[in-house]
């Protein structure tokens, strides 16, 4: 812009310089003298510059074949269409109407091109491979860091790696781990603080602002309902723990909504018409202007930003003293950011305001539409509850939480990644050219400004099915990526160099907070309208949140578990008691004691659990005590609750990477074929193997050496049964390999387990146990010539634990000390394996009860 301005002054300058010594004569009536010759010249050439830019310049652009939108206004182009409907909402229609390869070319405010893209392709090299040819337009920094501060957000080129790189320790997931009970309390927090809201205004009239929103005064509540925005109490939540876990300060926002900071963001976030109106001038107009004009919207950001600012130098010095005075430096993003000594204390605040503006907004942006979405589907709001019960302590307790419970709660991990796809809290984003480039082979030229679409790409109907519309949760328990052929199908975090650097933390803090909420409270909408999403207003933003708030008829989750539930699950082959039916439901919050199982007195010690050889293995059990038959219990709702369908085929043993990590020692369950007692006089017998005297002798495990040659021949299979020479290899201790879900440790365990008991080390020993311990389903197995013998099954699973890896060979011989074949030996292995016969099981320790209830 610049260059082009200086250019018009140039002439200007020569035109009024010609004219001023006769060289050229204008007509009499443009003659002012030398002054007014060169405004005359200069306004000249910005009326044809423009002319030419608003009317004839993309006509003769070389992105004019691009496909795109045709109702072009004749100097706004589809300004009108962006501006009435939702953010990203014209750029997902078109997505889904205009047949493009990747790119759509539409026309912005004075029919600027813009470029809008679609493909994974198209976004790979905006995002990675060409990602710092493409920056935040310079409308875009200025507004948005008005707010944010000039932190990595809206760093370009070095300065953006430079910051990255000294911000990334704090974000990496391996600390992002530990403040996972820093989540968990802070969503307990703000849990309980709505249950007072909701037992203080039990079945009170709608308020003035939720008649405002909406809500109905003749709304119908039950006894134990109340109406709540969850909007709000999110926000607090989500700006405390930013507070906390990025800053090492509680701003206690929850307790107190009317703090300086809290009530700073509430001013800063706010929509108005006078808001969208001084964000449409500093397009035209310079930002130190733009800032200064005498109006109420610029007077609140202006003394909103001055708090935050003030806010977050203090949390600096405090911060530095705290280092200076010796105390242990602590792993939050300030603490890292000033140990590593590459920020001054001005860039310092940008940093802290970028976390705190963008880190609590956005997920509380997102929290809004999880109990939306929720709502509009009590099903899966009842099963993700009952999971969340069965897995995750009672708020009420003071207990806390690691990443591992989260991480084990799959339709919990579901439902919050379901949400992000569906609505992805920032609904677009852009890019501009500062570079002539290029997109697929299309030019791009300099100034180009590129829209990356989440809310278009997200719901992509190529990318993720017919029923991408659909709120579906299972299509994250059927495939890691949700059914999507590349990860550029979900852009809510984006790719790249560029990508949020706080997703991990992000998707921590969400998780907790859904699983704290939806394990307290049952909703429902308060504006049944609202069930159709079309009718949502959204506000114009950066985010995607409901301009109105989000109302919810909110109860308090009572109840426990139904006991028939719990002792199914603890004890299968149980049988059920008389007159009690046979079909196994749980209770939802409609019953008036919805507690942990923890409240139901354990039963007597059932027998051991099927496989935990099958892929994925079973819970291993426990002794009998309550906390690990609670343990029991709640593991087996949560795989209840998860797996929809049991797989129906086995494999042979496989190596441990395909198997979750298990427990030791190992235990070998054999069943008898025989049919099981009657319940009156059923006696369980389990027989012990006699451990070796001595340890088992290693076995030389070779590893074949590398080629020696480019054309040395490789030894074919015949050559490997029958055993022919090899080249030397070095002798290797243990396998590379493990089979059964096995680990190093458990193999030399399972070689010293004599030598473990000699030195009174009994929980390290690792020991085999066979019996027969109930009925076993009966497999059919061609080709054998008679039953398999308690005997034989003994002898083979004995022969597999001492070899732990069987060649080709090794299997044959393994077939003959038992007088069989080896293709029924494969089949006898593999059908122990599947019938839930061959098993492992640690005597270490155990994981403490489950404190408090969910009360």
């Amino acid at each position: 812009m610049v260059s082009k301005y200086a250019l018009f002054a140039a002439v200007a300058v020569a035109a009024s310089y010609l004219v001023g010594n006769g060289v050229l004569t204008p007509p009499q009536f443009l003659t002012f003298g030398h002054m007014g010759t060169f405004l005359e010249g200069f306004l000249l050439q910005f009326v044809v510059w423009t002319f030419y830019s608003v009317l004839l310049k993309h006509r003769f652009s070389s992105m004019r074949n691009l496909p795109g939108p045709k109702d072009n206004s004749l100097f706004m182009g589809q300004w009108d269409n962006i501006v009435a409907e939702t953010l990203g909402g014209p750029q997902r229609r078109w997505s889904r109407t205009i047949p493009n390869e990747g790119i759509i070319r539409f026309l912005g405010i004075f029919n600027k091109e813009r470029l809008l893209i679609t493909s994974p392709k198209a976004l790979s090299e905006v995002l990675t491979t060409k990602s710092y040819d493409f920056v935040k337009p310079y409308q875009f920094s200025i507004g948005v860091g008005r707010i944010v501060g000039k932190g990595v957000l809206l760093a370009e080129g070095d300065e953006h790696k430079f910051q990255r790189k000294n911000l990334m320790p704090a974000l990496a997931f391996r600390h992002v781990k530990s403040l996972f009970p820093v989540f968990w309390s802070k969503a307990s927090e703000v849990v309980f603080a709505m249950d007072d809201e909701v037992q203080n205004t039990t079945g009170a009239p709608p308020s003035k602002a939720a008649i405002e929103a909406g809500v109905s005064r003749d709304i119908k509540l039950e006894s134990d309902q109340a109406i709540v925005s969850v909007g709000q109490w999110f926000n607090r939540a989500t700006l405390d723990i930013i507070g906390v876990a990025g800053m090492g300060q509680d701003f206690n926002a929850i307790a107190d909504p009317t703090g300086d900071l809290c009530q700073a963001y509430e001013r800063t976030l706010r929509t108005s018409r006078q808001a969208t109106f001084v964000q449409i001038l500093s397009i035209f107009l310079p930002d130190v202007i733009v800032r200064n004009l005498p109006f109420k919207y610029n007077k609140e950001v202006n003394g909103a930003i001055k708090v935050v600012r003030n806010t977050c130098r203090d949390l600096i010095i405090k911060k530095k003293e705290r280092l200076a005075s010796g105390q242990a430096a602590e792993k939050d993003i300030l603490s890292v950011a000033l140990e590593s000594g590459a920020f001054t204390d001005d860039n310092l605040v940008d940093q802290l305001m970028t976390f705190l503006a963008a880190g609590h907004e956005t997920t509380a942006t997102a929290m809004a539409w999880a109990i939306y979405l929720l709502a509009v589907h009590p099903e899966m709001q009842t099963r993700l509850r009952a999971e969340v019960r069965a897995g995750l302590p009672s708020p009420d307790s003071g207990a806390s939480i690691t990443a591992a419970d989260i991480e084990h709660l799959p339709y919990l991990n579901a439902v919050c990644a379901e949400v992000l796809r569906h609505h992805s809290p920032v609904p677009m984003t852009m890019r501009e050219a500062n570079v002539d480039t290029s997109i697929q082979g299309v030019r791009v030229p300099k100034g180009t400004v590129v829209y990356l679409v989440p809310w278009a790409t997200n719901r992509d109907a190529t990318l993720w099915g017919e029923d991408v519309d659909e709120f579906q949760p299972e299509r994250w328990l059927r495939d890691a990526s949700g059914g999507a052929p590349t990860n550029y199908a979900f852009l809510t975090f984006l790719h790249g160099p560029r990508s949020c650097i706080g997703e991990k933390f992000a998707r921590g803090e969400f998780a907790c907070l859904v699983a704290a909420y939806v394990g307290r409270f049952e909703f429902e909408l308060a504006i049944p309208s609202m069930a159709d999403e079309s009718t949502i207003p959204i506000r114009k933003g950066a985010t995607s949140k409901p301009e109105k708030g989000m109302w919810m008829k909110a109860r308090k989750v009572e109840g426990c578990l139904d006991p028939d539930l719990v002792r199914a699950i603890r004890d299968p082959d149980r049988p059920a008691a008389a007159g009690a039916p046979t079909t196994i439901t749980i209770t939802t919050s409609t019953t008036p004691a919805m507690l942990l199982p923890a409240l139901c007195p354990p039963p007597r010690r059932a027998p051991l659990p099927p496989s935990l050889f099958a892929s994925p293995p079973a819970s291993p059990s426990q002794p009998a005590s309550s906390h690990s038959a609670l343990l029991a219990t709640c593991r087996a709702l949560q795989s209840m609750l998860a797996s929809p369908q049991p797989k129906t085929q086995t494999q042979l043993p496989t190596p441990p990477m395909r198997h979750a990590p298990l427990p030791s020692p190992m235990k070998l369950r054999l069943r008898s074929s025989t049919s099981r007692p009657s319940s009156s006089d059923s006696v369980t017998t389990v027989v012990e193997a006699p451990l070796p005297q001595k340890p088992i002798p290693r076995k030389r495990i070779v590893k074949r050496a590398p080629p020696r040659g480019a054309g040395k021949r490789r030894r074919g299979s015949v050559e490997e049964e029958e055993e022919a020479p090899r080249t030397p290899k070095r002798s290797r201790a243990v396998p590379e390999m493990m089979p059964l879900g096995l680990v190093r440790e458990d193999f030399e365990r399972l070689h010293n387990a004599h030598q473990y008991r000699s030195e009174g080390r009994e929980e390290d020993a690792l020991g085999i146990v066979g019996g027969p311990v109930g009925e076993m389903s009966e497999v059919v197995e061609e080709g054998d010539e008679g039953e398999w013998t308690d005997e034989e099954d003994r002898v083979l699973v004995e022969l597999v634990l001492q070899k732990l890896r069987l060649s080709r060979r090794e299997w044959m011989d393994c077939a003959k000390m038992v007088g069989r074949d080896r293709e029924s030996v494969g089949r006898r292995w593999k059908s122990l394996v599947g019938g839930g016969e061959v098993g492992l099981k640690r005597r270490g320790r155990e994981r403490g009860e489950l404190p408090g209830t969910w009360r």
